[in-house]
């Protein structure tokens, strides 16, 4: 089974319903399966993907999930880009990832144009994708001539892929995480039971499009279940995502926590009805238990759930409801169905419950591979184990805890410190709306713990209360010896935060 089939079989069972709506604009299960058609048809006999990988880049719309689809009804591997990456960094993985072709939009195009990929030798077309009211309308754009052949061992490579998609990694080339359309289809499958989702469901989606948790958790899992996708080209500020979940009638709701802790502080919160609101699924960083209980007291109709996940994984490995995450505070819950998760030890041996390791997966989820990066791939994947590199232990009733990463491990006078412990105390001091902790170079220590901090009211967040708070709560190795306040802490689009903030 394709992605493709997800809408061919959506579209059998709701032909005249609206599948996507986006800025007012709408499309219904039937038009959008002809116009995914006629575009992967038109892909394949214009040979777009025979001599290279084809990426996606585009801002969220109508035309990516077209564009989405018709790449995957030609079988061919859709490198999916953010809209947004840098000039530089964009020519980099064009030439590594042997992109003969982008697929854009309007709105993209105009950067696109501006950059030079002469020294890239790989790009040769950009194609722009415009839906109109009429028809699908598709620019061919002969930009560059190709100076660097296609070799044949890159097909090897990405056969049986559906989708590239790209992860952070220790180069400045990031690493292309290869997805087979199993791997996403039997998430799909796992989330939509744990969400208990059916076509009557309206789901709103506000983050970037290009990251696996909107494409799988969100459009896809929308799509299986024949629901009505609502997104938006716009900036999601507060008050547009409470406003299209008025106005739309949003029943389901995918965020990240600083999202979450946003709408539940937003002043004029309570002229929006939200009583259509049953489901927010949360991912990305944990919420403390003071947050989860607010946000609860405020909307006890609503079901909470936190799913856990990566890339590597199509992204979800586990997921909690409200009423358990409440009890066990700090957990990311159980497997998804047809997922396992164990504890290893620096051994590669089962942990008994309560001790803490590496977190290892195994499941259909599991990626086939990195672009290219066979010795990566071996260190990742063993004995189809997925080795996430994240710290954590499974509690007796078998639900997971992360404590921290492997790579994140900060050794201070041959103690071994893990910020994220650090930073889940500090989310529970009242005031603090954001915070990061990390270690920096001193001439005394070696290394410090500096803490940043972005406050909820300045006024009210004190730095002797602070520390006072920290003193009761931790060993004196693992206070911050430094805590600044900062305005914001720069995040990845998908949620996760950057460890290199500026002070005020």
């Amino acid at each position: 089974m394709k992605l493709f089939n997800l809408l061919e079989d959506a579209a059998l069972s709701n032909p005249g319903k609206t599948a996507v709506e986006c800025d007012g604009i709408k499309i219904c299960y039937r038009e959008l399966l002809r116009r995914v058609k006629a575009f992967g048809s038109w892909l394949g006999s214009n040979s777009i993907g025979i001599k290279g990988n084809v990426a996606i880049m585009m801002e969220n719309s109508i035309e990516f999930i077209i564009a989405l689809f018709a790449v995957n009804y030609g079988n061919v591997a859709a490198a999916i880009l953010y809209p947004n990456i840098g000039a530089e960094r964009l020519k980099r993985i064009v030439k590594t990832y042997h992109i003969k072709a982008v697929l854009t939009t309007g709105r993209v195009l105009g950067y696109l144009s501006k950059v030079d990929f002469e020294d890239s030798g790989v790009l040769e077309k950009m194609i722009c994708v415009r839906n109109e009211v009429k028809d699908l309308e598709i620019e061919e754009i002969h930009s560059i001539n190709g100076k660097e052949d296609y070799q044949e061992e890159n097909a090897v490579c990405i056969k049986d892929t559906a989708l590239i998609l790209f992860s952070s990694g220790t180069t400045n080339i990031p690493k292309g995480i290869r997805l087979s359309d199993r791997n996403i289809i039997s998430n799909v499958k796992a989330i939509s039971k744990y969400l208990k989702l059916d076509n009557r469901d309206k789901i709103l989606l506000v983050k970037n499009m290009n990251h696996v948790s909107s494409i799988t958790g969100e459009l896809l899992v929308s799509v299986f279940n024949g629901c009505k996708l609502f997104i938006t080209r716009k900036i999601p500020t507060e008050s547009l995502i409470l406003n299209l979940m008025d106005q739309k009638r949003i029943t389901v709701f995918f965020a990240v926590p600083t999202i979450m802790n946003a709408l539940k502080s937003y002043k004029h919160l309570d002229q929006f009805g939200l009583e259509h609101l049953r489901v927010i699924n949360l991912y990305g960083a944990n919420m403390p238990y003071s947050h989860i209980k607010a946000f609860s007291e405020r909307f006890p109709w609503v079901q909470l759930i936190y799913s856990y996940g990566l890339t590597e994984a199509s992204p979800r490995v586990t997921y909690i409801y409200k009423e358990d995450w409440m009890k066990k505070d700090k957990s990311c819950g159980k497997p998804l169905e047809g997922v396992e998760v164990f504890i290893h030890g620096s051994e590669g041996q089962i942990l008994e419950p309560g001790c803490i390791g590496e977190v290892v997966v195994k499941g259909e989820n599991v990626m086939q591979g990195y672009y290219r990066e066979e010795e990566l791939y071996s260190r990742t994947i063993k004995n189809g184990f997925l080795y996430t590199g994240d710290l954590g232990y499974l509690d007796g009733e078998g639900y997971l805890y992360i404590t921290g990463r492997k790579d994140n491990m900060i050794v201070q006078s041959g103690r071994n410190i893990y910020p994220e412990e650090i930073e889940s105390l500090l989310y529970e001091f009242e005031g603090v709306k954001d915070v990061l902790v990390k270690a920096e170079e001193d001439e005394l220590l070696g290394k410090k713990l500096v803490a940043y901090i972005v406050p909820q009211d300045e006024a009210k967040t004190c730095l002797k209360e602070i520390i006072s708070f920290c003193k009761t709560e931790l060993e004196d190795y693992k206070i911050p010896r430094e805590f600044l306040f900062v305005e914001s802490l720069e995040k990845t689009s998908s949620g996760k935060m950057i460890r290199k903030p500026d002070a005020i």
